[in-house]
């Protein structure tokens, strides 16, 4: 991954109920090069704090627990400004980057640092980063989302306000345009907009970087599904003040629950085979694996050659490596396959090994425009 070794970056990250995710979103971010993570968990029920206790004593992980999620009680006007203030006053980082333990910021095409430099010497002191929804088929029983989800929507649908008010859609949530997410100079840090998606400075320019994304990872389990929702809930109750607008999709979700369809809603996050091929072909989707292998190699399901880069997305190698990973994974699959689930998953890596295969060399990594957002 990309080094930041001329700039200063602590993470900011509350978890709830994410066990499935602590340990990748750690280690992602930590060979991503930031100086510190800084996790707040909300009150999670699922072994959370065994596992970011771990993962302290291995990385640059530093944790405590909110036990209020009254937002009301909190400096700033959400926990993410209590996060960030606490974060600049204790540790005065020179960024700060807010996202969730389903985001993962990918750098494709230039590098984390040499962008972090620019935007230093042009004065701008907030960074806006896109955010692309991911899904795939519905994950079979213990396949880890992470490396099965390998659909990027890239044309989402912008909803209305009055779409926002009704909790109503004319696409499924997850073709919905997921909102930017920022990294901010800690000095210029004022507040960040309602789920951190934007953040407020007090000065300097802001700027959208096209060579950033978060890989966005909502839906994976049903059984995480369920207790997403049930936090939610739990977090609208607490918070019974915020405007109809604040976390539609928590009140659509709440409100499917009620009714008995969160099963249904669930399974419209996801896509068939067939309908995966449509949308790539319609240029609405396009099959992202930059952390699939990297997930499947720090599980040990490949082993990426010396000094090779999973996530170099525009080298041959990695095209190589992609190619090699699934290959592995059809043969597994094909092998110790006793579902309809796991065929279609195998089925799924199958065409997206084809594709990849049938596909031209990527450009050269020299090739790689570094100086422009």
């Amino acid at each position: 991954m990309n080094s930041l070794a001329s700039n200063d970056v602590i993470v900011l990250v509350h978890v709830y109920d994410q066990d499935d995710l602590l340990e990748p979103f750690v280690r992602w971010y930590s060979e991503l090069g930031v100086r510190r993570i800084l996790a707040f968990d909300l009150g999670s029920t699922d072994g959370t704090y065994d596992i970011l206790s771990d993962l302290a004593s291995r990385y640059p992980l530093i944790w405590s627990q909110l036990d209020d999620l009254d937002i009301r009680n909190y400096s700033g006007s959400t926990t993410g400004d209590h996060l960030a203030m606490y974060a600049r006053e204790t540790y005065a980082p020179e960024w700060m980057l807010m996202c969730d333990a389903d985001e993962f910021l990918c750098v494709e095409g230039c590098r984390f640092d040499a962008i972090l430099d620019k935007a230093t010497a042009e004065s701008i002191t907030a960074l806006s980063i896109p955010c692309f929804n991911m899904t795939g088929t519905i994950p079979a029983k213990g396949d880890p989302s992470l490396s099965s989800l390998t659909t990027r929507i890239v044309e989402p649908y912008g909803e209305t306000f009055e779409e926002q008010i009704a909790g109503a859609t004319p696409v499924p949530f997850i073709f919905v345009k997921h909102p930017v997410k920022s990294i901010v100079k800690s000095a210029a840090f004022s507040s960040y907009v309602p789920g951190g998606h934007g953040a407020n400075v007090e000065y300097g320019r802001r700027e959208l970087v096209d060579c950033l994304r978060f890989n966005h990872y909502p839906m994976r389990s049903y059984a995480k599904f369920e207790k997403k929702v049930s936090n939610a809930a739990q977090f609208l109750r607490t918070n019974d003040h915020l405007p109809d607008w604040w976390a539609w999709h928590w009140r659509r979700w709440v409100n499917c629950e009620a009714q008995g369809q969160l099963e249904d809603e669930y399974r419209r996050q996801f896509v068939s085979i067939e309908e995966q091929r449509s949308l790539v072909a319609d240029g609405l989707c396009v099959v992202d694996e930059s952390v699939s292998i990297w997930y499947q190699s720090l599980k040990g399901l490949i082993k990426p050659a010396p000094k090779a880069d999973p996530l170099a997305l525009n080298t041959l190698d990695g095209q190589k490596l992609r190619i090699a990973a699934l290959e592995a994974k059809v043969k597994e699959l094909g092998r110790l396959a006793k579902s309809d689930a796991s065929l279609v998953y195998a089925g799924n890596l199958a065409a997206s090994l084809i594709a990849l295969s049938s596909s031209g060399a990527p450009a050269a990594s020299g090739d790689a425009v570094v100086d422009d957002f």
